[in-house]
């Protein structure tokens, strides 16, 4: 395989491009993970805090 056909310019490019939709999706996945996690509106409205009991998982 020969060197000299490689564009340096287009792969850094689309590396950069690459990385960009990375970092796009992997927001459009984390943001709607960690809205999950508050309480709803019905355990804000009681005043409660919010306690969840794992010890049966």
């Amino acid at each position: 395989m020969s060197d000299t056909n490689i564009d340096n310019k287009r792969r850094r490019f689309l590396i950069k491009a690459t990385s960009a939709v990375g970092t796009v999706g992997l927001g459009a996945i984390v943001i709607p993970f960690i809205s999950s996690l508050t309480p709803s509106a019905r355990a804000l409205a009681a005043g409660a805090p919010v306690e969840v009991d794992i010890s049966k998982v």
